[in-house]
C-alpha cells in the first residue's frame, strides 16, 4: 500500500505543473486552436472565425491526458512503485479537478450575463460553451473531469502493463544514451543550436495560427 501511495503522491506532484500548463493553453485560446489542427487533419476544418466541433475539444484533451499518463506512469514503474497507472490518474485528475471548477465557475457566470472579454480576450461565451462541450455547466465540469482522468489512468495502465511497454523501455533506454552521448551534449551546448532552436520556436509561434486559419 506503502508503494501505491508513492505512485498516487508522485503523480499529484507532477500533476501541478500539468495543470498550470492546461490553464494557460485554456486561458489562451489555444484549446480551440489545437482542436481546429485536429479538425483540419480530418478535413473538418471549421470556417474562418468558427470553433470547431465540439469533439476535437475533447479529443485534444485526451491526448493531452493520455501524453502525461503516459509519461507520469512510466517514470513510477522505473521507480518500482506498485500500481504505476496509479501516478496518470493523479496527474491528469487533479487536472481535470481544476479544469472542472474553472468550466462550473465560468459557465455559470456567463449564463447570468457575465462577460469577461475585455480582461481575458480569449473568454468568449462561444469559446466557454466549447469548453462546456455544449452541456450544462455542472455536466460540462464533469465531463471534462471524467475525460482527464480516465484518459491518463487508461493510458498509463496500458503502457506499463500490456507488452508493448517494453519497446517503449527499450525506446527510452536508448534515447537516454544518445542524449547524454558526447556529441549530444557538444551539440546542446553550442550557442548556434539554442538560437536556431529559439528561431525555430518564432516562426512556428508566427506561422501556424496563420496556417490554421486558412
Amino acid at each position: 500500500m506503502k508503494h501505491s501511495n508513492s505512485a498516487f503522491k508522485n503523480g499529484v506532484s507532477a500533476g501541478w505543473t500539468f495543470t498550470i500548463v492546461l490553464m494557460f493553453l485554456v486561458l489562451i485560446g489555444f484549446n480551440s486552436s489545437g482542436a481546429a489542427l485536429l479538425a483540419r487533419f480530418f478535413g473538418k476544418a471549421p470556417l474562418s472565425g468558427q470553433l470547431p466541433l465540439v469533439g476535437f475539444g475533447v479529443a485534444f484533451l485526451v491526448l493531452l491526458a493520455v501524453w502525461q499518463g503516459v509519461s507520469v506512469s512510466l517514470k513510477a514503474k522505473r521507480m518500482s512503485q506498485a500500481h504505476p497507472w496509479l501516478g496518470g490518474l493523479a496527474a491528469t485528475g487533479l487536472a481535470g479537478l481544476v479544469l472542472g471548477v474553472f468550466i462550473l465557475l465560468f459557465g455559470t457566470l456567463y449564463e447570468n450575463g457575465a462577460d469577461f472579454r475585455k480582461t481575458m480576450y480569449a473568454l468568449s461565451p462561444a469559446y466557454v460553451k466549447f469548453l462546456q462541450i455544449e452541456l450544462s455547466p455542472v455536466a460540462g465540469a464533469g465531463a471534462s473531469f471524467l475525460a482527464l482522468a480516465l484518459s491518463g489512468a487508461l493510458a498509463g495502465w496500458i503502457a506499463t502493463s500490456l507488452p508493448f511497454a517494453r519497446i517503449g523501455k527499450t525506446v527510452s533506454a536508448w534515447w537516454g544514451k544518445f542524449w547524454q552521448s558526447s556529441p549530444s551534449r557538444s551539440v546542446r551546448a553550442s550557442r548556434y543550436f539554442k538560437f536556431g532552436l529559439f528561431a525555430l520556436l518564432v516562426v512556428i509561434c508566427f506561422f501556424l495560427p496563420r496556417a490554421w486559419g486558412s
